[in-house]
């Protein structure tokens, strides 16, 4: 995920003010990494895999959006192709931060034109208030920082018992030789679990994993790990995709789901 500078919403110079997207998600391109939190594992481990961005907080669970270019946007329309779209996105561009005071407070992406007067369902009414929708976008987003906070205390567990291991080209299936070398680069910096440590643990070792429940986690993330070869399925297909608009071939319907935006895998 790129770093976005945030500002808190004005109660003087946003009211009216609303975020509508210049185009799908179109935001989300240059995001080599979307944030998830684990309440958010149930829907997508059986959609893509989940990895983990090593950050200076600690670890972050998450998904790729690809080796290099972005394989999860439509390269026409910039709708987000899996069937699931992660909190993340679903509320941008606004965050619940803290200010200097300790205040949690709304905020916006600052360069986000697309946050304007009148630019569809207000956050602020007339007289500089969280409207309903202002409000319930509020509850929502301090529910998604504790959510990530508790994450954070499960992958600091995992950590201590040395249970990451880095992510590498032959999780995806990759030959390991110098044609993948762009895609080790792509790579550094993330992480995922290893059951072969995991197996290698003491039996005061698990006590202590069950006793502060990120068992539950450990094997959802597992579990989705199932789902690599999706990975390079979107990856072909985005490349057929891309063909296809650049010479304006008809059939893109073929590679969705009937009646949807998301990616049909079979």
């Amino acid at each position: 995920m790129s770093q976005m500078s945030y500002i808190p919403v004005s109660k003087v110079e946003h009211k009216g003010f609303g975020y509508v997207p210049e185009k799908g998600m179109s935001f989300v391109e240059p995001w080599p990494f979307i944030p998830v939190g684990s309440s958010e594992i149930s829907s997508l481990i059986s959609v893509f895999p989940l990895v983990f961005q090593r950050t200076k907080k600690g670890y972050q669970l998450g998904v790729l959006t690809g080796l290099g270019d972005n394989y999860l946007l439509h390269p026409v329309t910039k709708q987000f192709l899996l069937p699931y779209v992660p909190a993340m996105l679903r509320h941008y561009p606004f965050a619940a931060l803290k200010t200097d005071r300790s205040d949690t407070v709304l905020s916006v992406v600052s360069s986000e034109a697309g946050f304007a007067l009148d630019g569809g369902e207000p956050v602020l009414d007339k007289a500089g208030a969280l409207t309903k929708h202002g409000q319930a976008l509020m509850q929502s987003l301090q529910q998604l920082n504790v959510c990530f906070e508790r994450d954070r205390l499960i992958t600091d567990k995992l950590g201590q018992h040395d249970l990451f291991r880095p992510l590498g080209v032959k999780d995806f299936g990759l030959p390991d030789d110098e044609s993948s070398d762009m895609f080790k680069a792509c790579l550094k910096g993330y992480c995922i679990l290893s059951e072969q440590n995991f197996n290698a643990l003491g039996a005061e070792a698990l006590l202590d994993l069950r006793a502060s429940s990120v068992l539950p986690f450990f094997y959802g993330h597992l579990f989705s790990l199932r789902m690599m070869d999706r990975f390079l399925m979107l990856k072909e297909a985005m490349s057929q995709l891309n063909e296809a608009s650049a010479s304006k071939k008809e059939g893109l319907d073929a590679f969705f789901k009937d009646g949807e935006d998301a990616l049909r895998f079979e």
